[in-house]
């Protein structure tokens, strides 16, 4: 029906991910996966997080034409996919007409044709499908993260030939090396969110508030186009616990504005911070500051194919506490980012999950301290073997405004 080609998909790593665990097929049920295989938001998931079900059913041969899953009522996104294989939907909803003689239009007959003969629940629809696609006595992975329970056990006994195993952390994996569609969709969302950030330095005065700050910022996202999906932008002291609502703290002269902010476009993410200061910081801010930066540019510019998500968590901590923060901790210091906030890898202690050229690491070391408040610098980098590309363009310094 659309006729629009998914290039999202990296195939030749699916298939091979895919072979590694003999898998003939996945079915994905999570937001990020749904819409990695349709190009399709889907707004049961969104609306209905604990009992939505919409599932998106691909072949090893044939990645790029999947079968959409979804409600009736929302048979309607299959307009936004891109090609579909089919579209099988559960449950009821009620659209009437047309009347008068009024004839369906191309949109209509297709939403017509789709809708018609709704089967009982997700499972059923699910059931017609994989045997319709010849999946019955067939290898298929289970994006388990958001599969019903006991739906695994009801499929097994609905289909004893399928051999049926969880695929949620095979999914993450395939996911983690990005192609170049989805580069260049976070290359926009980056710089929405960018542009969002300087929106809101605009305004920045002695009086300003946490929460008039977040309105700039959330009015600059929507008025581009995206989505506004998070803003952690505090005050002084209150960046110390930086993941509160933004309140009626007004910033003040030599104070850290603590920023990292997020929005979606097109299906992908930005999630990013810097850090300002109304007027002249104080020796200690700045210092701490430049730290945070040094460890933060060098763990860029030393990321290498190959280097796992510890390795780099090791190396960040090292280089700020070399750039004179010596008593610098962190739990983590950054994630993959995608389709979701957080996807593969996790730079964190220990984690052996190897980033991969393609791999897109959202990195930061961010540092809270109470009395002093939160500082942050927070950068999406795709991992080359020729040299790292920084999706954002904006300094990483400290941002420091005139009062």
């Amino acid at each position: 029906m659309t006729g629009k080609m998914n290039n999202l998909v990296n195939v030749l790593r699916l298939q091979k991910l895919m072979d590694e665990q003999n898998l003939d097929a996945l079915v994905a049920t999570t937001m990020g996966n749904v819409y990695y295989f349709t190009g399709i938001m889907a707004e049961g998931l969104r609306g209905f997080p604990y009992d939505a079900q919409t599932y998106a059913v691909i072949t090893r041969d044939n990645p790029l034409e999947p079968y959409f899953i979804t409600s009736q009522g929302l048979s309607n996104q299959a307009l936004d996919a891109f090609d579909l294989k089919g579209v099988s939907v559960f449950g009821r909803f009620f659209r009437a007409g047309p009347f008068d003689g009024i004839q369906p239009n191309e949109e209509e007959k297709y939403l017509m044709d789709i809708s018609g003969d709704p089967h009982a629940s997700p499972l059923d629809a699910l059931v017609f499908v994989l045997e319709k696609m010849g999946l019955a006595d067939k290898k298929v992975g289970i994006d388990e993260l958001n599969f019903t329970p006991g739906y695994m056990e009801a499929l097994s006994e609905k289909l004893p030939k399928a051999g049926l195993q969880k695929a949620s952390a095979t999914l993450r994996q395939i996911r983690k090396v990005k192609t170049a569609a989805e580069i260049r969709r976070l290359r926009q969302v980056s710089h929405i969110n960018e542009l969002a950030i300087l929106s809101l330095l605009g305004i920045v005065r002695a009086g300003i508030t946490e929460q008039e700050l977040a309105l700039e910022y959330s009015r600059s996202v929507s008025s581009q186009g995206g989505i506004p999906q998070f803003t952690c932008l505090r005050a002084g002291r209150n960046g110390a616990m930086a993941e509160r609502k933004p309140g009626r703290t007004e910033l003040k002269p030599g104070e850290p504005l603590f920023i990292d902010v997020g929005g979606e476009y097109n299906g992908y993410w930005a999630d990013f911070g810097r850090t300002a200061c109304l007027g002249e910081p104080s020796e200690r801010l700045r210092k701490t500051y430049e730290a945070l930066k040094y460890g933060h540019l060098k763990a860029i510019e030393l990321t290498k194919p190959g280097m796992t998500g510890g390795e780099l968590f090791d190396l960040t901590v090292q280089e700020v506490r070399k750039a004179g923060l010596s008593h610098y901790e962190r739990h983590h210091t950054g994630h993959g980012i995608g389709a979701e906030l957080y996807e593969d890898v996790l730079i964190s202690p220990g984690n052996n999950d190897v980033i991969e050229e393609g791999t897109v690491v959202n990195h930061e070391s961010p540092y809270y301290e109470f009395g002093l408040g939160g500082l942050i610098v927070e950068d999406p980098f795709v991992v080359r073997a020729e040299g790292n590309e920084v999706l954002t363009t904006i300094s990483p310094d400290l941002f420091v405004i005139p009062e």
